[in-house]
């Protein structure tokens, strides 16, 4: 069993026996530590105590409170989309899980580079969809937003990667992504539960946006809504969830999804991902009409430069009678030395909003 499996079936309760139940009592230990810090912390920003920088620039932040994916990229993609339609210039600022400073400026992604290498794999993602639109990341953000404004001054909004919990750096606009099919981490803080801290810091966001609201029942999603207005009754919610934009491939390229689908709708995949959230993937395919004969799960940031996956993954197509390996966009730019018999393609997704998308925009245009 993968071990990211292991760790959901662990804090969530499913699994069972002694050594779950000490491993549980372990991490309810841990997790105190953790609720103390992070309260702690919260007091000191929400009373004043700790200052924050305000950018001279207004800055909308995309965040969560739980650990895992909750589809930020392709938020993050759809604002930027929507700014630089009314004429803006944005500029992307994240804390590049597992890089240094870095940062992209320029139209090409495989330059995507500053002095210590390249962007990790969400910011080439970015990079493949919005090569002109400058981005900086590194772990403490006023250094990036110095960074980026000043090699490109014509930014004028700023778009925080994953910044709910970082509070150094004040924001116009606070979003928060919370996944309907595991909306609170199993309600406990990490690492007892997935949460990054407690529901209540709800209460910061501007707005807040389900994704995957597709994904669940209508009497789960009624309960979620339910839940999210006795903690923060003020704060407008949008219902969203994913949809394919495109496939892509090594030879082709991008192809518009409904084109690829036409041609190869009977065909059967395998899928292989190493993203926080692979059951939402997996369920974005087959809500696509796709069939998917099977699954492997590498860990989130999974480094395939270093593993040597091509002959597993072809053993998996085959054993699974699979016509493509299909994995995510996130996974797709770090692949190019994976050299596969089985013919490899990514799924692009974006957004669909069901409702709130005309208050999000209202949101958004406010700021400025």
């Amino acid at each position: 069993m993968n071990l990211l499996n292991d760790y959901h079936r662990l804090v969530s309760g499913s699994s069972h026996g002694l050594f779950a139940t000490g491993a549980r009592t372990g991490l309810s230990l841990l997790s105190g530590g953790y609720r103390v810090a992070i309260g702690t912390r919260n007091f000191l920003y929400d009373s004043g105590l700790k200052s924050t920088y305000k950018p001279p620039r207004p800055t909308i932040s995309i965040g969560n409170i739980t650990l895992g994916g909750t589809g930020k990229t392709p938020l993050v993609a759809w604002l930027a989309g929507q700014l630089l339609t009314l004429g803006h210039h944005p500029g992307f600022i994240s804390r590049g899980y597992k890089s240094g400073k870095r940062s992209h400026g320029s139209s090409a992604c495989d330059e995507a580079v500053c002095e210590d290498g390249p962007l990790n794999d969400e910011g080439h993602e970015l990079a493949l969809k919005f090569g002109d639109v400058p981005h900086v990341q590194h772990k403490k953000r006023r250094r990036a937003i110095t960074e980026l404004l000043s090699r490109h001054p014509a930014t004028d909004v700023l778009l925080l990667d994953d910044a709910f919990q970082h509070r150094q750096v004040s924001r116009s606009l606070d979003i928060v992504l919370i996944d309907a099919s595991c909306p609170f981490g199993y309600m406990r803080i990490f690492p007892r539960g997935l949460l990054r801290e407690p529901v209540s810091s709800l209460r910061r966001a501007d707005f807040i946006i389900v994704t995957h609201a597709d994904l669940v029942t209508a009497e789960e999603l009624a309960t979620l809504l339910n839940d999210l207005y006795k903690v923060t009754p003020t704060t407008p919610v949008a219902l969203a969830c994913h949809v394919p934009l495109a496939i892509y491939t090594r030879d082709a390229g991008r192809v518009p999804f409904h084109l690829w689908y036409k041609e190869n709708r009977h065909s059967r995949l395998m899928a292989f991902s190493g993203i926080g959230n692979p059951a939402g993937f997996r369920a974005t395919l087959k809500s696509s009409g796709l069939a998917v004969a099977g699954a492997h799960v590498f860990p989130d940031h999974f480094d395939y430069a270093k593993a040597n996956v091509a002959s597993m993954l072809d053993w998996k197509a085959d054993q699974t009678d699979a016509d493509f390996l299909v994995t995510t966009m996130k996974d797709w730019v770090k692949l190019d030395a994976v050299k596969t018999r089985t013919p490899l393609i990514a799924l692009e997704v974006g957004i669909k909003f069901l409702l709130g998308e005309e208050e999000l925009l209202q949101a958004v245009t406010a700021i400025f």
